[in-house]
């Protein structure tokens, strides 16, 4: 009956699409790049806000990212040099500093936590799609019951996420996170 159940647990999960995240987690902070992201906010289905950003991402480990539209968000930035992290709010004219954990402990992290999401829910590979020029693998994350949870696409060839929906407990979107353009020779 255990086998049983097992087998079930795991029949849900597409091995290509495990795979590709399994692949995802092993390149962050391993690429380097640099892209223009648009972010979406929404509540109830609805957008309530959104922001642009310029990201640029330099292989091990350090990003800096900074808020250019809309104007009264402007200015906002986030460094990370590996190790620790600053975000600073010129709204609020101060910055926070935070520590981070490891590349290697980060990537040890989320592979365990991929493990355990196979378990959990129902991970579909849902085919390619062109996102920033680029072409991508689309993976759905929802739960057992069918309910997305999270729907991304990444790089066929870098495995950098280019294009990411966050879903509530009803299954209505909850934010978007994609890149307009990205650049691997930055």
């Amino acid at each position: 009956m255990l086998v049983a159940l097992a087998t079930c647990a795991h029949a849900q999960v597409s091995d290509k699409a495990l795979n590709v995240l399994r692949q995802s987690i092993l390149a962050q902070g391993t690429v380097s790049f640099s892209g223009l992201k648009t972010v979406v906010i929404f509540q109830g289905g609805e957008k309530v806000r959104g922001y642009q950003e310029q990201v640029y991402e330099k292989a091990p480990g350090k990003r800096r990212w900074a808020v250019i539209a809309p104007e009264d968000q402007r200015g906002s930035l986030c460094i990370r040099n590996g190790q620790v992290q600053w975000e600073y709010s010129p709204k609020h004219a101060r910055v926070v500093r935070r520590e981070l954990p490891t590349p290697a402990d980060l990537r040890a992290e989320r592979l365990t936590g991929l493990d355990r999401l196979r378990t959990r829910t129902r991970i579909q590979y849902l085919g390619t799609e062109t996102i920033a020029n680029r072409p991508t693998h689309v993976i759905l994350v929802s739960t057992r019951q069918g309910v997305p949870v999270k729907k991304t696409w990444i790089d066929t060839e870098h495995y950098v996420p280019l294009k990411t929906q966050q879903f509530d407990c009803k299954g209505l979107i909850k934010s978007s996170a994609y890149y307009e353009a990205i650049n691997y020779q930055p």
